[in-house]
């Protein structure tokens, strides 16, 4: 600050006046100000990549704890010259240092919000394939929904495990929930006609046994029938 001031004073000099202390003096600081939020914003920005930027996706509260600690440092670095809080251009800069941090934070946010579905969805799918959709193109494979619930309920246990960060909860919802209510139709539908299938094996069973005696009779009839005829 008293960088500035100095430049200040011999410029006044310089161009032949006599410099004006008070509006010297806040020149100066004003040009801190600015210095002090431009380097802020360096701060907090050179944090979020070290810490946040080369771990995504995070689950969001891990991304609040790297974000506050960043601001926290940007802060102390802005009001390291000593300015005072309820100074009116302080209260300005500090204002717009917010929203710098904010907009940052916020874009941060983005990202880690596409990280994170982007896993969450090539997981779930990979999951789905090696635990339940090859057992499912299996006829027989599953005898009723209580066993495909039961690998679903390691399909949720893995996927949370391996992913992380706000997808999960989307993707759960939706590719998860829909893969599932799938599957349930397919082993439902499955048993629907294997049941079928055992009704018309047993009557055409019924008919078959129904056919043998009828025509077993028949031809014992025939025979009875030509007997008879010999004796005649």
């Amino acid at each position: 600050m008293l960088v500035h001031l100095a430049q200040e004073y011999c410029k006044a000099i310089n161009d032949g006046g006599m410099p004006a202390i008070k509006s010297a003096w806040t020149y100066a600081v004003q040009e801190q100000l600015r210095s002090s939020c431009r380097e802020a914003v360096q701060l907090y920005r050179a944090r979020m990549n070290d810490k946040a930027m080369h771990s995504l996706p995070m689950y969001e509260d891990e991304l609040r704890a790297v974000h506050r600690a960043a601001k926290a440092e940007a802060l102390e670095l802005f009001f390291g010259p000593g300015f005072r809080e309820d100074d009116t251009e302080c209260r300005d800069y500090r204002a717009e240092l917010n929203r710098r941090i904010r907009q940052l934070y916020d874009h941060v946010k983005g990202l880690n919000s596409g990280h994170s579905r982007a896993q969450c969805e090539e997981i779930a799918e990979e999951l789905y394939r090696k635990h339940i959709e090859v057992k499912l193109n299996v006829r027989g494979s599953y005898k009723d929904t209580t066993e495909l619930m039961a690998d679903w309920e390691e399909v949720r246990r893995i996927f949370h495990e391996r992913t992380s960060g706000p997808g999960q909860a989307e993707v759960m919802s939706s590719v998860i929930l829909t893969r599932m209510t799938e599957s349930v139709n397919r082993v439902c539908d499955q048993k629907k006609l294997d049941e079928k299938a055992h009704e018309r094996s047993c009557t055409l069973g019924a008919i078959y046994d129904g056919a043998v005696a009828y025509f077993t009779g028949a031809a014992a009839k025939v025979k009875e029938s030509a007997a008879e005829d010999e004796q005649c």
